[in-house]
């Protein structure tokens, strides 16, 4: 739920807060779970749309060829998942130059919070191509975002959108977010693990699929028929999950993979390739060139928009929420 217009932190603060940062650790050991875990409760804490968490590493300058930030994980929740879509093409575009935030992340990831009505007006949000592309069409509007360095010396970030008609973050939103990433740095890596120590990332996706379903507490028989293989694969699948896991029946199986038995449970067998994918959003090569796929750049876009604004009445957001 939003947290008002106060700057200071109250009582139920930090008690989400620490009830937060509890569970995580509880996950702590499958870097994914615990990622995973932090988005879904962090977009209903902040009474968000969207809830993201990412691990990136630094390869180049603001605008440069070879480009600047690349993921090698997002983890993303979403109080409508129709918008995903939009958002993941942001993502596949891999340039953070399109957001006029982008600034914030130029800081070298040292500890910083920001919400966008601090650092971008009004009139140069609503007239950016970022805007426009991105956040009109998801129906979201304001915007805040952390960054830090983590231990291990990946750039992570955090970031929160609220729908178009929610009110602005506040400064205790700002401060909330920033105590939970001092939480999150000083809990990593020993307590909290590296994305690739993750049984989301060291498995196949086959036997993801098969986990998942005994894990929902389907037979062999019933986890064959709904995957459309056989009895006999599926047996074998399960055999290399008592090996790998050094399980020796499904109880203690189901123990050994408890902390990423919520993630499972909430994605059907066919999707599990594609989350993998998705958690598997490493550097790419080539990558994508700076301009878009018609040609034009979105620093022009931006600069076309900009002009076409001043030649036409103000934004309605911008008198609704100034």
């Amino acid at each position: 739920m939003p947290r008002g217009n106060s700057s200071k932190l109250r009582l139920r603060d930090a008690r989400d807060l620490y009830l937060l940062v509890g569970e995580c650790r509880s996950l702590g050991h499958d870097g994914a779970a615990w990622r995973r875990h932090l988005v879904v409760r962090l977009r209903t804490l902040m009474g968000a749309e969207l809830a993201s968490f990412s691990d990136n590493v630094i390869v180049g300058e603001p605008y440069a060829p070879q480009g600047w930030i690349r993921p090698l994980s997002i983890f993303d929740d979403w109080e409508h998942e129709e918008n995903r879509e939009t958002f993941w093409q942001y993502v596949r575009r891999g340039r953070p130059e399109d957001n006029p935030m982008f600034d914030v992340f130029r800081s070298e990831f040292k500890l910083r919070v920001a919400r966008r009505r601090d650092y971008v007006s009004d009139e140069r949000w609503y007239a950016s191509a970022f805007y426009q592309y991105y956040v009109l069409p998801m129906h979201l509007d304001d915007y805040a975002c952390a960054v830090m360095q983590a231990p291990n010396g990946v750039a992570q970030a955090v970031v929160v959108h609220r729908s178009a008609d929610a009110e602005p973050f506040s400064r205790r939103d700002a401060h909330f977010l920033r105590a939970i990433l001092l939480e999150l740095q000083r809990l990593q890596p020993d307590e909290l693990h590296g994305v690739d120590d993750s049984a989301l990332n060291s498995l196949p996706p086959r036997m993801l699929q098969v986990l998942a379903s005994l894990l929902a507490g389907h037979t062999v028989r019933e986890t064959a028929e709904r995957l459309g293989v056989s009895a006999h694969t599926v047996q074998e699948h399960v055999k290399r999950l008592y090996k790998r896991s050094g399980a020796k029946n499904r109880a203690k199986l189901a123990e050994r993979y408890r902390h990423i038995a919520p993630m499972l449970m909430n994605i059907e067998p066919s999707d599990l390739p594609d989350q993998q994918q998705r958690i598997d959003q490493a550097t790419r090569n080539p990558w994508p060139a700076l301009p878009s796929t018609d040609g034009i750049d979105m620093a022009t876009q931006s600069a076309n928009i900009q002009a076409r604004a001043v030649d036409s009445p103000s934004h309605s957001k911008q008198g609704k929420k100034s």
